[in-house]
């Protein structure tokens, strides 16, 4: 059935089908938070444990100036990037082969936004020398270069071209997009910043503590155990963990009782419930409430609580001195996206002449998998 279906798909497209072994990778690919994609995880399917290959069905994409973008060319980039990111990805065929599906189209117009890059570069300076090639290459594919190169079905050259050329996107990148934000993001921008930082986050009264909480279909019953266990914790100084093994025994000789000790809750004036801070007003540090009779949560059902204040205070808002790196940090990255998109639209006004899509077939699917014969 399988081999059908790749067979129907292989005329559909009249284009030869290729077999590309696991081992090969190639060039650079962006962040993949920039994709907005996760690394796909390999199924546990015993299936798909025996793939033996994935079959990758190339043709061009699209045509930029005079380079053509191939299914190949965008294996190659997404390949170098899981070398250099998860190179444990490349040994799962499964993994690979998610990977590709999930991520090939975005892959392919970061490709032409790439070459739109360099087409705008035009005679501009961009002083990049061989040395700073060299560099980049051995901090790319290692020191054993040679060997990463042959395992990525590269030669020199071509990975000489694709760092001169990641080089250049990224200066064009400072110029385009970076110094433009930086110029938007400046100490008043960071004050506003801070003063909705504040706004969202004020100084505010906190509070840490336990509630025990007993409950029984007879309220005066609830009341006596509840009074009890003041009682307990007062003149013996019993914490909640200790009156825990009494209120246990107290729920083995009656079935009625029921109870719960809470863990430890923190909570702002922003947080806290009515109920529980009605509960600790008047409540010293250490000390606990006397029981009070509440109703629990949507079924109203009568509950005798007390409440047991670890700490109470003034969580203060953070300084903008302990706040200005961070706060200047998301602010430029939020700007840098926005002059990053602005920047690809004119790139695809200026030059859209140069670019031509391919026209797909509405089911092309560029990616399948080969399995071992059962």
């Amino acid at each position: 059935m399988l081999k059908c279906l790749l067979n129907t798909l292989q005329n559909s497209f009249r284009t030869p089908k290729r077999v590309v072994p696991l081992a090969l990778c190639s060039t650079l690919f962006l962040s993949i938070s920039i994709l907005g994609y996760a690394l796909p995880l390999a199924t546990s399917s015993s299936a798909y444990e025996e793939a033996r290959e994935i079959v990758i069905y190339n043709r061009i994409l699209a045509k930029v100036s005079n380079k053509t973008i191939s299914v190949l060319d965008v294996v190659k980039k997404m390949d170098i990037f899981l070398n250099a990111t998860y190179p444990h990805a490349l040994e799962s065929k499964v993994a690979r082969y998610q990977f590709y599906m999930a991520n090939w189209k975005a892959v392919l117009d970061q490709m032409i936004d790439a070459e739109l890059t360099l087409s705008d570069v035009g005679e501009k300076d961009l002083k990049i020398t061989e040395g700073e090639v060299r560099e980049a290459i051995i901090e790319k594919f290692g020191p054993n270069v040679m060997t990463t190169l042959d395992k990525c079905g590269l030669t020199y050259e071509e990975a000489r071209k694709i760092t001169r050329d990641d080089l250049m996107l990224q200066r064009m990148n400072w110029f385009k997009v970076q110094v433009k934000a930086l110029q938007q993001v400046g100490p008043q921008e960071i004050r506003a910043q801070y003063q909705e930082y504040l706004t969202e986050h004020p100084s505010e009264e906190e509070w840490s503590y336990q509630v025990l909480s007993i409950r029984s279909p007879e309220v005066n019953l609830s009341e006596q155990v509840a009074k009890q266990a003041f009682s307990l914790l007062q003149q013996t100084k019993t914490d909640l963990t200790g009156l825990k093994k009494t209120l246990q025994e107290m729920k083995q000789s009656n079935e009625k009782i029921t109870f719960s000790i809470s863990e430890e809750i923190t909570a702002t004036e922003r947080t806290i419930s009515n109920a529980h801070r009605k509960g600790l007003e008047g409540v010293e540090e250490g000390e606990c409430s006397q029981p009070i009779l509440q109703t629990s949560g949507n079924d109203k059902n009568p509950v005798q609580r007390i409440f047991l204040l670890k700490h109470h205070g003034v969580k203060k808002a953070p300084s903008f001195q302990s706040l200005k790196e961070e706060l200047k940090r998301k602010r430029l990255e939020e700007v840098m996206a926005k002059e990053d998109e602005v920047y690809r639209q004119k790139l695809r006004q200026r030059y859209g002449h140069l670019l031509v899509l391919e026209e797909l077939p509405p089911s092309f699917e560029p990616f399948s998998v080969e399995f071992n014969p059962q």
